[in-house]
């Protein structure tokens, strides 16, 4: 593609987004009256148990529809940038903040959870609570997918000029092929991975990491386990 072509596609991807995020955004004052409404029919006193259990399961698709209409809605916040929200920072207590509040999950589901973050890391530029958000997707993912008696390790290392952030699970992994995928909005591996979510999650994750400045990255292999993470350029002061 030459240079036209790549800013026509960045121009049509921005109106595309822009697009989905004012639908997304008009989407929650009726999502909020059918909400309210079935709040209302699951409360109801001479309600049939089996009617009941129809108003529960509208009220769970309703919170997974809020959910996604909230995913979208971040991915256009970051995309918009984020910069005004840095300033120098230690990724450290971000890992520590993050695996604490997933060892319930960890337990519950009988998996190892793991973390390796000496002190002295180098700093970044940052929002400490946006690169929790992409920690604590990258690690409910490896949670989500990693089998009972399993392990999961959230690592944190200074290699040259850059600090990386991986977590690494024990998985079913992922065939090369999909590797590209998964990192794009809206994108799912299908039979590849039940119970998947709505392709947000990671595609989350990468803009929030761009918009530092820095790069996700994906080691997997079927049979071996995944390594989702991203690097950040560390701080110069």
């Amino acid at each position: 593609l030459g240079m036209h072509d790549i800013t026509t596609l960045k121009h049509l991807d921005a109106l595309k987004s822009e697009f989905v995020a004012h639908v997304a955004h008009d989407l929650r004052a009726p999502l909020g009256v059918i909400q309210g409404n079935a709040w209302l029919l699951a409360d109801l006193p001479q309600l049939e148990e089996d009617d009941r259990s129809v108003a529960r399961e509208i009220l769970d698709a309703i919170h997974r529809m809020r959910a996604l209409i909230d995913n979208v809605l971040d991915v256009g916040r970051i995309e918009m940038g984020l910069a005004a929200e840095f300033e120098d920072m230690d990724v450290e207590p971000v890992l520590r903040a993050v695996v604490a509040a997933s060892e319930a999950a960890a337990r519950r589901k009988d998996v190892a959870l793991e973390l390796d973050a000496a002190g002295g890391l180098p700093h970044v530029q940052g929002s400490a609570i946006r690169l929790e958000q992409a920690v604590a997707n990258l690690l409910g993912n490896a949670l989500k997918f990693t089998p009972p008696g399993g392990r999961v390790r959230v690592s944190a290392v200074a290699e040259g000029g850059w600090l990386a952030v991986r977590v690494a699970d024990s998985g079913p992994g992922i065939p090369a092929n999909l590797h590209d995928r998964l990192f794009r909005k809206f994108s799912t591996l299908g039979e590849h991975r039940a119970n998947e979510g709505n392709g947000l999650g990671l595609a989350i994750v990468k803009s929030l990491i761009e918009a530092h400045g820095g790069r996700v990255s994906l080691q997997s292999e079927v049979g071996k386990g995944s390594v989702f993470g991203f690097a950040l350029p560390v701080s110069r002061s």
